[in-house]
């Protein structure tokens, strides 16, 4: 004998079910993916910022001092340093607790130093254009303006 029916059934057919499962999953995989790139963009952008203050640092030790100071890069770490370098003297920055500044994931092999005036020039003292990080750290060569 069929039954009679009189309420319909409530619920979700197994399909149903499996669907809202595989779309959940495909929009947390996104989520995580994208929060991963941003966070890397995060941690790269606040180094490039720690290493331009850090260079407007060594522009303002020069300019105040009429000496050349500058930064001494070795890859993924840096250092301030005054010329005539090896006088044997350790520098650190403020806040730092180390001479050696880690700046990984970048990698930085130009140094740069700066004259009297604030202008980016080379170990030798010549005047040079300066660029870092694939373009995204430019110093004016005329007037020392750091990007």
């Amino acid at each position: 004998m069929p039954r009679n029916n009189q309420f319909p059934q409530a619920g979700f057919t197994l399909i149903e079910v499996v669907a809202a499962i595989l779309i959940l999953g495909i929009l947390a995989a996104v989520v995580v993916i994208n929060s991963m790139d941003s966070r890397d963009t995060a941690s790269r952008t606040a180094v490039l910022s720690k290493v331009r203050n850090h260079l407007r640092y060594a522009r303002n030790r020069s300019m105040s001092s009429q000496e050349q100071w500058g930064i001494n890069f070795h890859g993924s770490t840096y250092e301030l340093e005054r010329l005539p370098s090896g006088t044997g003297e350790t520098l650190f920055f403020p806040g730092e607790e180390f001479e050696n500044v880690q700046i990984s994931p970048l990698s930085i092999s130009t140094d740069v130093y700066f004259d009297e005036w604030g202008r980016p020039i080379n170990s030798s003292g010549t005047s040079i254009p300066y660029s870092a990080a694939d373009g995204e750290i430019t110093i004016n060569q005329t007037t020392g303006y750091i990007q």
